[in-house]
């Protein structure tokens, strides 16, 4: 056990919907998403949309969970600066992770979805910073 480590300090945030997020946000609470995604989806299928409540949660943490954008292998097709710019959490990850990168420090992200961390990986990646991912399908 090391015991030099220092304490955890926990700062609780916010962060706020962007226009596109809030659209999505209120189609989906009155059962209306797939409408607007339709129009994102070039006249394919637009993934099902039953789950409201979990819906909710995709366009909270990233819109590109649910919206165009996203290969069937999980990354993005093109990753430009919209995968920031889409989302309100990733605005305000992409300020700290920047000032903490200059600071030199480290960062642990958890999510509980694999499909965040392919965002999160192409995120990484196109930034071009160095993370190592750890969860039930790397090989190690």
């Amino acid at each position: 056990i090391d015991l030099d480590i220092p304490s955890k300090d926990e700062v609780v945030m916010f962060a706020t919907l962007t226009e596109r997020q809030r659209e999505m946000y209120a189609a989906a609470s009155k059962n209306m998403l797939e409408q607007i995604l339709q129009e994102s989806w070039d006249g394919k299928k637009p993934p099902a949309t039953r789950n409201t409540l979990m819906q909710l949660r995709k366009i909270c943490n990233h819109p590109f969970l649910i919206q165009e954008g996203i290969e069937d292998g999980g990354f993005i097709e093109h990753t430009n600066e919209s995968i920031v710019t889409a989302c309100g959490k990733m605005k305000l990850l992409d300020t700290l992770l920047k000032e903490l990168k200059a600071k030199g420090h480290k960062v642990l992200i958890f999510s509980q979805m694999t499909r965040l961390l392919d965002i999160l990986e192409d995120y990484l990646t196109y930034r071009k910073w160095d993370f190592c991912r750890i969860d039930g399908g790397v090989d190690r």
